[in-house]
């Protein structure tokens, strides 16, 4: 038990360093799907899918340890934002892939405030 303690620990501190540079990403994607498209916009979409996935990997092993003494993340919210999110995706519309990013930051936001109010980072 404690070394499954121990691992979720871990993960979640490697999670507060991509989290910063997710949110980050994220932010600047909205803008470029927003009207202001970059050459690279599509490249900073696959990668921030990517790191996606990864945290809901660790999100979904460390729920517990996050939710351990008070609701920091609700799964049902969270779960939403990540949906709307893959639909844009499939839709591949600019417009609608920002609104799914708007919908789905404040989730990732949470997730970087609660490994940090657990005193992991």
């Amino acid at each position: 038990m404690a070394e499954n303690l121990n691992e979720q620990k871990e993960a979640l501190e490697v999670l507060s360093g991509f989290n910063s540079r997710l949110v980050d990403n994220m932010e600047i994607a909205i803008e470029e799907l927003s009207g202001n498209r970059k050459e690279d916009t599509d490249k900073l979409v696959k990668s921030i899918t990517d790191a996606v996935n990864w945290e809901v990997q660790v999100l979904n092993s460390t729920m517990d340890l996050l939710n351990k003494d008070k609701m920091r993340i609700e799964k049902e919210a969270f779960n939403a934002a990540i949906t709307e999110f893959a639909n844009a995706l499939q839709q591949g519309a600019d417009g609608t892939l920002a609104a799914a990013l708007k919908t789905m930051l404040p989730q990732f936001k949470k997730l970087g405030s609660a490994v940090k109010e657990i005193g992991l980072s």
